[in-house]
């Protein structure tokens, strides 16, 4: 699988490839993909189908792979997750949503209410309004309050 990666890098070419759990797949795409990076000076981006996977490839694969390749490389590579945008807390819709006249009370919010006045109380605190930084977290109802589909956001149609 390695090899194949690493020529479908080279020309320029899709690859799909299936194997089962625990064979190594991860190590025999992003060893090529490393390598292509950093031969190229580019940067290769690596797609998955869950965040779950992203994540344990940023916060576990990559970081003891780059250390386990360091005497071998230039220069240590860099890696980072990216989610979709309703992972994230949209600042422009907490702010567009909240009244600082609110004639209601803390005490008399609903359940769902308390959660959001949760959120904005957490978006002064977080550095990168990621939800699943929120600890404990929010239910998606809750949540649906304070981020964007793309629909919405506006930068969208930039």
């Amino acid at each position: 699988m390695a090899e194949a990666v690493t020529h479908a890098l080279d020309v320029q070419r899709h690859l799909a490839v299936q194997a089962g759990t625990g064979t190594g797949k991860s190590l025999a795409y992003l060893v090529p993909a490393i390598r292509h990076a950093q031969a190229t000076g580019t940067t290769v981006v690596v797609s998955t189908a869950t965040i779950a996977l992203q994540s344990q490839l940023v916060e576990r694969d990559l970081p003891r792979l780059a250390e386990a390749l360091k005497p071998l490389l230039e220069r240590a590579p860099t890696f980072a997750i990216l989610k979709g945008r309703s992972n994230y807390l949209c600042l422009n819709k907490l702010a567009r949503d909240e009244d600082p006249d609110a004639l209601i009370e803390e005490d008399d919010l609903s359940w769902v209410g308390k959660q959001v006045a949760r959120l904005a109380d957490w978006a002064n605190d977080t550095d990168t309004g990621d939800r699943d930084t929120l600890n404990p977290g929010v239910p998606d109802l809750a949540w649906r309050q304070v981020s964007v589909t793309s629909r919405e956001c506006l930068g969208s149609s930039r």
